[in-house]
């Protein structure tokens, strides 16, 4: 007998047909009675009947291919033919037929999942995603290879998502979702890397032993097919760049200045100084980041002025000179009164107002709910220049206390100048007092 199987212009795989023929010939010189043919690996038994001498006859029966023929990379199929001759005596004719994929005729076998990572969603700025904001991703494995998969764990790495699959067909596949919000060390690098990993059980050998009731090793065991995987990757662009926005106000929150803006990469340090507005003082005198620079976040800060007290002053009220009596004849004139101090203008201050604290300068400080400004304190003075400090203020003092020595020497010779000017215009008036006397005579 022969066993033949029809070509195929591809390897066979998984699920398709091999249709097998078996030519059962009586190549002897008596007829072969009752011949059936049995295919070991259909399973099918056909009655081919008694064939006479030379005679022959053709039986086709079909195969489905398996996953474990894959995994074996072959199939062989046998098939049987039993007959007898007229005297009873057993006839008996076998012949085998085997595909293999080294020749080409059935395909090799491949366990291999892939999985691709994209993104749902788009930055709300339409650019590139920002500090806080939330990433969705889709995950989908897929199986791309001809052999069954199980207990397929997919990983998110970088949100720590896991999801677990218990068979996968080839062909098949399953998406997850998962979400990541950025951090300011994604800011910092300018992406979000992605990358999705998957594992697979090992792909047993698919041999087993002919009698189950007897267990027996495989004649050819070969190791376990252990799958391959592609992982997803998915990179996002994260913007470097943000705002620091700067508003200038008044106590009542009227804008007294055009605002600030300053666009910047995460890091860039800066120091803003507030604007100078006649009549007002700043909170802060300027504003400056830390040694980190510009944090990855858009930062709105507002300095507020505060109107400076003024002073009311009133005009000054002069007060006439007392006008002296003339001297009565012959009497001696009376001596000129002193002339009447003059009031000095009088000052009034404005009813109590807070006067504004001087402008601090201040720096960005990054809090629990954000960032803040905070004061930026003044470096003590190093210890080397002390000795400095105080030789200046021995300097200060002395000068001060030789100008209040002058002023003192000045005020009391002015005061014997001004009591000197007194005595002689006393002394005058006495005289002219005489010569009017004694005119009179």
């Amino acid at each position: 007998m022969e066993k033949t199987a029809a070509a195929s212009e591809n390897a066979y795989g998984v699920g398709d047909v091999i249709e097998y023929t078996i030519r059962v010939v009586n190549n002897g010189n008596v007829t072969m009675e009752g011949v059936e043919v049995t295919d070991d690996l259909t399973g099918d038994q056909i009655q081919a009947g008694d064939l006479e001498p030379n005679a022959s006859q053709e039986i086709t029966v079909t195969y489905i291919v398996t996953e474990a023929d894959i995994i074996r990379g072959s199939i062989t199929n046998v098939a049987t033919a039993e007959g007898t001759d007229p005297n009873g005596e057993p006839i008996e004719a076998r012949d085998e037929e085997t595909v293999t994929a080294e020749n080409g005729e059935l395909e090799e076998a491949v366990a291999h999942s892939t999985i691709t990572k994209t993104t749902t969603g788009t930055p709300a700025n339409g650019r590139a995603y920002v500090l806080g904001e939330e990433i969705t991703y889709s995950i989908t494995v897929t199986n791309d290879g001809n052999l069954t998969l199980e207990n397929v764990v997919v990983t998110d790495e970088l949100t720590n998502d896991e999801w677990t699959v218990a068979t996968l067909a080839p062909g098949a596949s399953e998406t997850f979702t998962a979400r990541y919000e950025v951090t300011q060390a994604d800011c910092e690098v300018g992406s979000v890397l992605n990358v999705a990993t998957a594992t697979v059980d090992p792909i047993p050998n698919p041999d087993t032993p002919q009698n189950p009731e007897e267990p027996e090793e495989p004649e050819n065991p070969e190791e376990p097919i252990v799958p391959g995987t592609t992982p997803g990757e998915n990179r996002q662009d994260v913007d470097p760049y943000y705002t620091l926005t700067i508003r200038y106000v008044n106590a009542a929150g009227d804008s007294v200045a055009p605002d600030y803006v300053g666009i910047m990469a995460a890091g860039t340090t800066f120091t803003v100084t507030s604007p100078e507005i006649d009549g007002f003082t700043p909170d802060y005198g300027s504003i400056s980041s830390n040694e980190d620079g510009m944090p990855a976040s858009d930062l709105t800060f507002t300095v507020t002025y505060t109107l400076i007290p003024g002073v009311i002053v009133v005009p000054t009220i002069p007060v006439a000179p007392a006008v002296p009596a003339a001297p009565a004849a012959p009497a001696a004139p009376a001596a000129p009164a002193a002339p009447a101090p003059v009031v000095p203008a009088a000052v009034i201050p404005v009813a109590p107002t807070p006067v504004p604290l001087a402008p601090i300068e201040a720096e960005v400080t990054p809090t629990e709910n954000g960032y803040d400004l905070t004061e930026i304190e003044d470096e003590e003075t190093p210890l080397a220049n002390a000795d400095l400090d105080h030789a200046c203020c021995i300097f200060h003092f002395l000068v001060v206390l030789i100008a209040l020595i002058v002023l003192a020497f000045y005020t009391k010779s002015r005061k014997k100048h001004q009591e000197r000017i007194h005595e002689l215009k006393e002394k005058l008036a006495q005289e002219e007092s005489k010569e009017q006397t004694a005119g009179g005579k």
